[in-house]
């Protein structure tokens, strides 16, 4: 299929430069008359006690999930099988795929308890030394993804607290972080067995890589062949085959989009993705129930409303980033902490949105990263309750 839509590239590169150029002009349209204001300050942080609970809650909430992933961690073999098992980790994700949901999970509320700790201007080491622990073993079991979103929250937060001239000083860790990304998503396709096999069977295959000339191609593995070229690829094959003129869903799409968040148990028989309808049309007609295939977020406007999806995602992506971020410069209304965590997870699900469709990036963003704040900020209230009435008595 890719061979025969490949007359269709530079088509599905218009497209893609179409929404980008109204999503930038949208964005500075709606930003030339705003006021320069100063970013995230220290000072609304009066009340000690109040940040006091919101860390201790982020704490329990860590306590809890981390029980629950040693737990299911220990149904399947034990912890160190479990880091045994290389990228075979995959198959047990797929299996118990609450266990590689805890691992966001953990990542997200790591990120809400660094963010209210850097709002009340007091140390984050204790986040900060947890969120390094986590990518070392996200590193180990390959997952390139949830690594990008903790490297990208970082960029954010850096911009919020320290201003652009400080992202101008992690330029080249950033080239060093995005060479080791790639790096990962080449080497992880092997199963290590343990640790120390792990680390041989890398260096063996770089080496290899070097002789025969190929090390380059694998340093830019992910850009080639992996997570940024698979969902592009729908584009010019839904260009070259789907008659948008008599075949368009009309939003239809992203009204479905609104019943993934809904767990199946509750909501039963919901519509089938895009990046099933894809999979079932463009690569296998037989393909299981969970199976799919990365989907270029912009595919699904071309599927919605033709050419036209171009310039009406590209305008509606500018004008939600631009609300969302200005939000933080020119609003003081609590809780802070959980509007900059959000503000924060949405920036660094960015890449996410590129492989999925809404439905999909919905899934992700509100099931693996934004529920264990609310789920932090709900104890964080029933703290504050158990506080109150103990003053009172």
């Amino acid at each position: 299929y890719y061979n025969d839509a490949s007359s269709f590239t530079i088509d599905a590169v218009f497209f893609v430069m179409i929404s980008l150029s109204v999503m930038l002009v949208t964005i500075v349209f709606l930003n030339k008359n705003t006021k320069k204001v100063v970013n995230f300050d220290k000072s609304f942080n009066n009340d000690y006690l109040l940040q006091s609970r919101l860390d201790l809650a982020c704490k329990i909430t860590l306590v809890l999930f981390l029980c629950l992933l040693l737990f299911l961690i220990s149904m399947t073999g034990g912890i160190f099988a479990f880091l045994s098992s290389g990228y075979y980790v995959t198959q047990i994700f797929a299996e118990v795929p609450l266990i590689g949901m805890l691992f966001d999970w953990l990542t997200a509320i790591t990120f809400f308890g660094l963010s209210s700790r850097m709002l009340a201007g007091r140390s984050p080491w204790f986040w900060l030394i947890l969120q390094i622990l986590i990518i070392l073993v996200l590193s180990y079991l390959g997952r390139r993804s949830s690594i990008s979103i903790i490297l990208l929250s970082y960029v954010f937060l850096i911009y919020v607290f320290f201003g652009l001239k400080a992202i101008k000083k992690i330029i080249i860790p950033g080239i060093v972080a995005v060479i080791f990304l790639n790096i990962i998503g080449f080497v992880r396709q092997f199963s290590s067995g343990d640790l120390s096999s792990f680390f041989s069977m890398s260096a063996a295959l770089i080496e290899e890589l070097y002789h025969d000339g190929e090390l380059v191609s694998m340093l830019f593995y992910t850009f080639q062949t992996g997570a940024f070229a698979v969902p592009f690829e729908s584009l010019p094959l839904v260009l070259s085959t789907h008659d948008c003129l008599s075949e368009c869903l009309i939003g239809s799409s992203y009204l479905n989009s609104l019943s993934t968040v809904i767990p199946s148990a509750i909501l039963d028989g919901r519509p089938d993705s895009l990046a099933r309808w894809y999979m079932l049309n463009y690569y296998d007609a037989q393909a299981g129930v969970r199976e799919g295939r990365q989907f270029f977020f912009l595919t699904e406007a071309y599927l919605n409303w033709g050419w036209l999806g171009a310039p009406l995602i590209g305008a509606f992506l500018g004008f939600s980033y631009t609300l969302l971020f200005r939000t933080y410069r020119t609003r003081s209304f609590a809780p802070r902490a959980f509007l900059l965590f959000f503000q924060t997870m949405v920036f660094a699900t960015m890449l996410i949105l590129i492989a999925n469709e809404l439905g999909g990036y919905m899934v992700v963003v509100f099931k693996g990263y934004l529920f264990p704040a609310f789920f932090a900020t709900l104890i964080y209230l029933v703290l504050n309750m158990f506080f109150k009435r103990g003053l009172a008595r």
